[in-house]
């Protein structure tokens, strides 16, 4: 993938599809206010050759979404 500098892949940003997380609002919402035109999209992967901004995908070693962590009482999957 190309890279570029981040003025030029504000239109749109990507992150992943279903519940929401108060980390996802939270980072939609400073997307939004940095980038008022910016398109947030909603996807269970990132397509090929998606030119946006990629934010809450789930694969960092400490990813909440990953599914080989440990499940907490309240079905949320645990950082550790």
């Amino acid at each position: 993938m190309e890279r570029r500098q981040i003025t030029e892949i504000v239109e749109k940003a990507l992150t992943h599809a279903g519940i929401f997380h108060a980390d996802d609002v939270f980072a939609a919402a400073v997307l939004e206010l940095v980038f008022p035109d910016i398109i947030i999209e909603r996807a269970k992967t990132v397509p090929d050759h998606y030119d946006g901004l990629i934010f809450d995908i789930g694969a960092g070693k400490y990813d909440h979404h990953q599914g080989e962590k440990k499940l907490r009482e309240d079905s949320i999957r645990s950082g550790v």
